[in-house]
């Protein structure tokens, strides 16, 4: 810091990464206080410290850039009003770096946890008994598994837990009115068994003794829909011992059909679905853990599906969502990387195939990501639970494909499982979250503003 008289007092020293090699100075989140732009030559990043306007700055943030930076400056190269970067980087050109920073931010009250059951490795969210407020169901993954259901209390807070009997080893749980008697029921992935599980619920927030019904070898992920039209609702599992996806098609009196399976990639994970043509018929998308990439499978609307097509990811996919996170009208879908630590965008071209995905950074260990829009400024953010460093990182979405760098919030002892709801009748998207090694809930009330 400069004393006006040609002498300067002693230096103050802030984190910048390996190898810095080349700095830039720039009011970067328009607040009117200058900020600093960091190349670092020992990472692929470029770092940002923003500045508090008292000569320190904040922790410095990554944003994804090329290899082996080189040198860095400022400008405004898309007109918006707001300073981009571009940077040298080597062998690879130059890379550009468009400011995408918003007023809007996201913010959390301190988690409330409540006591779920053994181990639980899936959260689910629906209104079980009628009252207008939303619950909460998980999955506990113990060799004689259970669901826990708990009932909201319509403030944030819930009741103490009501448990009933699954299959073995619970891995997953979706939600649905399987009989069509306006309650909302329960179907289970039992990962230690080749079946499902379908409680139906009896309105009250209790339900019916489990039935178990025929899927592949080792169900680890479950998802509700109407795949054949006949406004019936069907299940699709995961199985990651067949390497295939099980279709079982609803009666519609809470029974299902024997399974039609279709092949996957390599141990798939999970699965989402979405309508990825624009043929009107569901589609799926399955994580494919034992490889990189995904796999979907576009429904011909009769309960069938085409081939799988394979689309690269990141390194041992273990959670997938969708979305239109462009705005283009078209449905996208992210995969989320446990080994890589990042998701993968796949934007989506509307006829069924995707353009090349494109990474970002999450926490450390990632289980699970949600979907939603936490900070009510019309585009869809992203929320991932990763049980490595016991957090939820929410990223932001621009509106164009491209999210924010994530923001973190504490949760339990080794999140795995993340799900959406407004659990405190506010209009605004709240975060539960299945912690796995203090077998509680998580509840993050958002108290965006």
């Amino acid at each position: 810091m400069g004393n006006g008289d040609g002498t300067f007092q002693a230096p103050r020293v802030f984190a910048a990464g390996s190898f810095p090699f080349s700095v830039a100075v720039g009011d970067f989140n328009g607040d009117g206080l200058l900020d600093l732009a960091v190349a670092s030559g020992g990472s692929t990043t470029v770092l940002v410290l923003l500045g508090n306007g008292d000569g320190s700055f904040q922790t410095a943030r990554g944003f994804p850039a090329g290899p082996f930076l080189g040198s860095l400056a400022v400008g405004d190269f898309n007109g918006d009003g707001r300073l981009d970067l571009v940077e040298t980087t080597y062998n690879s050109g130059v890379s550009v770096l468009i400011n995408n920073t918003r007023t809007e931010n996201v913010s959390f009250l301190s988690a409330r946890s409540f006591v779920s059951g053994g181990t639980p490795f899936s959260v689910a969210v629906g209104d079980f008994n009628g009252d207008g407020v939303q619950d909460v169901a998980v999955a506990n993954f113990v060799s004689a598994g259970t669901v826990t259901v708990l009932l909201g209390n319509g403030d944030g807070s819930f009741q103490a837990p009501r448990v009933f009997a699954a299959g073995s080893f619970p891995f997953s749980v979706a939600v649905g009115d399987f009989n069509g008697d306006g309650f909302l029921d329960l179907a289970v992935a039992n990962s230690g068994s080749t079946d499902v599980s379908v409680l139906l619920g009896r309105g009250d927030g209790s339900f019916q003794p489990a039935r178990n019904f025929a899927a592949g070898s080792g169900p680890l992920s479950i998802v509700v829909g109407d795949f054949n039209g006949d406004r019936r609702l069907d299940l699709a599992v995961a199985n990651i011992y067949s390497n295939n996806v099980s279709i079982l098609l609803g009666d519609g009196d809470g029974s299902f059909r024997a399974p039609r399976n279709f092949g996957t990639g390599s141990q798939p994970s999970f699965l989402a679905q979405g309508d990825f043509n624009g043929d009107g018929f569901f589609d799926l998308v399955v994580a494919n853990g034992g490889s990189s990439g995904a796999s979907v499978l576009l429904g011909n609307g009769d309960g069938s599906f085409q081939p799988a097509r394979s689309f690269a990811a990141g390194n041992a996919p273990v959670s997938v969502a969708v979305g239109d996170f462009n705005g283009d009208g078209w449905q996208d879908f992210v995969v989320l990387n446990q080994v890589s630590n990042d998701v993968s965008v796949l934007l989506g071209n509307g006829d069924g195939s995707f353009r090349p995905a494109i990474a970002i950074a999450v926490g450390n260990y990632p289980w699970s990501v949600a979907v939603g829009d936490f900070n009510a400024d019309g585009r869809l953010d992203l929320a991932v639970a990763s049980s490595g460093s016991n957090d939820v990182s929410v990223l932001l979405g621009i509106g164009d494909g491209i999210f924010q760098a994530g923001q973190s919030f504490t949760a339990g002892s080794a999140p795995v499982s993340v799900a959406v709801g407004d659990f405190n009748g506010d209009g605004r998207v709240d975060l539960a979250v299945a912690n796995r090694d203090s077998n509680r809930v998580s509840i993050l009330i958002n108290s965006t503003r």
